[in-house]
């Protein structure tokens, strides 16, 4: 029996009309705000497969109809995962670069928020996703408490720091080797 083979992406959704109304927040936390609530995994593959449709029609349908999943979503970091069949992954791919805007609340807010989808990753497996998407998110909550710097990793990685400054180092101090 053959195995019907996906490939899985990994999305972030990022919000690029928050950075308007609060100017004085960083941008990593502008551009990574949760989102809505009312935004289900169902609505989103709605979203995603009416996008499909409207770029490729019944083709895009057709094709991604089978295996096209949200595996996960987080509404409060923005992510998914979505499983689409292998051939036609970037089918799945370039709808998701068209989606411009998530659908309101209610039927009656015509207008939803303005997003840009980002595929940050895509595997063959959903394990490797998964770890992407974790790293991703440790990164993020370093860079919101540490106001983008990741000092206390990097000093345990790298020591303390020189107590000379940088522009101090010439290239007397550096050892270069010609083997190789």
């Amino acid at each position: 029996m053959v195995r019907i083979k996906h490939r899985y992406l990994l999305i972030q959704i990022l919000y690029p009309s928050l950075q308007t109304r609060n100017p004085e927040a960083p941008d990593s936390v502008l551009f990574h705000a949760p989102t809505a609530p009312h935004i289900t995994s169902s609505t989103l593959i709605h979203l995603l497969r009416t996008q499909v449709s409207l770029l490729f029609g019944d083709y895009g349908s057709g094709v991604l109809a089978a295996g096209f999943s949200i595996k996960y979503f987080s509404n409060a970091t923005s992510t998914a995962i979505v499983r689409c069949p292998r051939a036609h992954y970037r089918l799945a791919w370039a709808a998701l670069t068209f989606v411009t805007e998530l659908p309101g609340a209610t039927k009656a807010l015509s207008e939803g928020e303005r997003c840009v989808f980002r595929v940050v990753r895509v595997s063959g497996t959903i394990k490797k996703v998964e770890e992407e998407a974790v790293r991703r998110a440790r990164r993020m909550i370093c860079a919101v408490q540490g106001n983008g710097e990741n000092t206390g990793t990097l000093q345990a990685v790298f020591g303390a720091e020189d107590e000379r400054g940088i522009e101090d180092i010439n290239a007397d101090d550096m050892e270069i080797s010609d083997e190789g």
